[in-house]
């Protein structure tokens, strides 16, 4: 039997599980879909599990919603992006991180070869600083892999909206 599917939500992983469990994600071939939301994962095990998504080409599904993910977790996460191009869903909604965090992530994911439905929604420190904001829509000119961006609950500004999603929603017409 292979395990294509694994739902480990509600189950308390923190930073050393999840450094126990990247060090498996880092050697399978099988595992398709991996649901962890609503642990206790840290910047530490966020570093470990992103080390793994260096080299695991097969994961596409990661839900990491609701575990009060950080700036330093989001940016320890990112490190993986240029890597992988085998992630096609990543839920990062309900978390902790804002503008300090979504910037780097925002450069890395510029260039993910992979990615095509990605959620935001929730991460309510996001709409304090538009420069977030303008880094997300920047970096959309340049990913034309990603589809789905889901931005629900985040409280965009019209101006905002006109002035930095537009002319990427112009660029970048596969979204």
């Amino acid at each position: 039997m292979i395990l294509i599917d694994l739902n480990l939500n509600r189950n308390g992983i923190s930073g050393k599980g999840m450094v126990s469990l990247a060090a498996g994600i880092k050697v399978n071939k099988s595992l398709k879909k991996l649901s962890l939301s609503r642990n206790d994962i840290e910047e530490d095990g966020l570093e470990a599990f992103s080390d793994a998504l260096s080299t695991n080409k097969d994961l596409e599904d990661l839900n990491l919603s609701e575990n009060q993910i950080s700036n330093g977790g989001l940016i320890a996460l990112s490190k993986c992006l240029p890597l992988n191009s085998s992630l096609k869903n990543l839920d990062l909604s309900k978390n902790a991180f804002g503008t300090p965090g979504l910037i780097p992530f925002c450069a890395e994911l510029e260039t993910n070869g992979g990615i095509v439905n990605l959620n935001l929604a929730r991460n309510k420190d996001i709409n304090e600083d538009e420069n977030g904001v303008k880094r997300l829509a920047a970096c959309l000119q340049f990913n034309s892999y990603i589809k789905i961006l889901d931005l629900n609950g985040i409280k965009l500004q019209k101006v905002c909206l006109k002035q930095n999603f537009l002319p990427s929603l112009q660029q970048n017409v596969f979204i």
